[in-house]
């Protein structure tokens, strides 16, 4: 059986951030990190945190 998911509604489902382009943004540099299209130094910079902000475990 095959499930198809929209990128909308896998953002809204993820608790950690309240706006959906904040969501969709956040996955986008995800799936860029792994992908290993940018780097870490630039995710923090599209998405306004510092490096280590990224690093911090809760």
């Amino acid at each position: 059986m095959t499930s198809t998911t929209s990128f909308q509604e896998i953002a809204a489902s993820l608790p950690i951030l309240n706006e959906p382009e904040q969501k969709e943004k956040f996955l986008f540099i995800l799936g860029a990190l792994t992908a290993k299209i940018i780097s870490l130094r630039k995710a923090a910079e599209v998405i306004n945190l510092n490096e280590d902000a990224l690093l911090q475990s809760p």
